[in-house]
């Protein structure tokens, strides 16, 4: 009996003694995975933070900005933390010359936003951008892209009364029949918000395309 309790003790001390040692080979396996994540999610963070640089240098037109973080391998076409590209932000702020500099080197002026569906176009006809809204139709923008909510740019520079815009759009074939989805179009809301002016220019637009 004694000798069977001792037995048993020394069994328990073995498995004691060997249980930290297994411990430590577990941690010893898992470190380099955690650390290895733990890198990758640094890695993450610190590109992040360089869209969310290279947008807003966008903004201000910060062209060397912009420059420098596509040399370091940046996407021109990466979104910021809200969803922006530095063409959409250019856009926004009406920096021509930015926008220009973008699609020259190969911003798509047809992404649009995840969240709603807007594109550099429908912004800069929602703004009133004359200027702009060129710049991005002879870039090859799609003059009839809608967003989310079956909004195009026609139907944005027209809900904002901005008639030079409404021409330009026109001008490059922009179909003023899409409906949103609440079953409102273009012509619907020029004459809803009294924008004679545009109500004119979409109607002879209409009748245009009814002789084709």
């Amino acid at each position: 009996m004694k000798r069977y309790i001792t037995g048993s003790a020394c069994l328990l001390l073995s498995i004691a003694c060997a249980l930290p040692a297994q411990a430590e080979d577990a941690n010893a396996k898992a470190t380099p995975a955690v650390t290895e994540s733990s890198a990758k999610a640094a890695a993450s963070a610190t590109t992040q933070a360089h869209i969310d640089e290279m947008v807003y240098a966008a903004s201000t037109g910060d062209n060397a900005t912009i420059l420098s973080r596509l040399q370091e391998g940046i996407d021109v076409n990466a979104v910021d933390s809200y969803q922006n590209t530095a063409l959409m932000s250019a856009t926004m702020t009406k920096v021509t010359g930015t926008v220009k500099f973008l699609l020259e080197k190969g911003a798509d002026a047809n992404q649009r936003r995840a969240s709603d569906g807007w594109s550099a176009l429908i912004l800069a006809s929602f703004f009133g951008f004359d200027e702009v809204v060129k710049v991005l139709l002879d870039a090859g923008a799609d003059v009839n892209l809608a967003n989310n909510y079956g909004e195009t740019a026609l139907f944005h520079a027209t809900s904002r009364g901005q008639e030079g815009c409404v021409a330009l759009l026109l001008a490059h074939g922009a179909d003023p029949q899409p409906k949103n989805d609440k079953g409102y179009d273009a012509l619907t809301i020029a004459k809803a918000r009294e924008y004679t002016g545009i109500a004119k220019k979409i109607e002879a637009a209409m009748a245009k395309q009814a002789t084709k």
